[in-house]
């Protein structure tokens, strides 16, 4: 299925049937899969955020001793991603990530 807006695909999560399709895509698959062993554990000291990566890398830095930057590649020239969303859009995207 071709979605030809954001808000259009986003909507398409609120369909059981849709959102078993798009789920299926390793993108959309909650980063959390990926974390767990093949016992479905959670076996790390730390999970940072994306939304905080600053902070959470100068937590990872302290914990190995090490004194390195984070250089920013491959910048953007979007709009902060939560311009994005209206407030319907939000809720959907909360409610299938939560």
């Amino acid at each position: 299925v071709k979605y030809t807006t954001f808000p259009q695909f986003v909507r398409a999560l609120e369909n059981s049937r849709e959102r078993m399709n798009i789920m299926k895509i390793p993108h959309f698959v909650p980063q959390v899969k990926f974390l767990k062993t093949i016992n479905s554990r959670l076996e790390m000291d730390f999970i940072g955020r994306f939304e905080e990566i600053n902070a959470d890398f100068k937590i990872v830095k302290e914990a190995l001793g090490v004194n390195v930057d984070l250089p920013h590649k491959n910048k953007s020239d979007h709009k902060d991603y939560l311009e994005y969303y209206d407030p319907e859009l939000f809720k959907i995207v909360n409610e299938v990530y939560k």
